[in-house]
């Protein structure tokens, strides 16, 4: 049962975005949709969840802003 979908992750993320929070911010975001909604995200979303997390792992995970809304307006299509 699928309770968290790629569409609605796009769009608290593209909020996420557009509020200016730093990489590390998205990626405390992330890691706490994982936890509250790990068993229930759509299906290939963990991926893109597991990539913004591991933005706070060091510089050369970070995505730019053009790469976090590229990825997030993917999401929302």
């Amino acid at each position: 049962m699928v309770s968290y979908t790629k569409k609605q992750f796009g769009e608290e993320l593209n909020m996420q975005i557009l509020s200016e929070c730093s990489n590390q911010e998205i990626s405390k975001w992330a890691f706490n949709i994982y936890l509250e909604h790990g068993l229930a995200l759509e299906s290939g979303l963990d991926d893109v969840v597991m990539k913004l997390i591991a933005m706070d792992g060091g510089p050369e995970f970070a995505l730019s802003k053009d790469e976090l809304m590229s990825l997030a307006d993917g999401l929302v299509v």
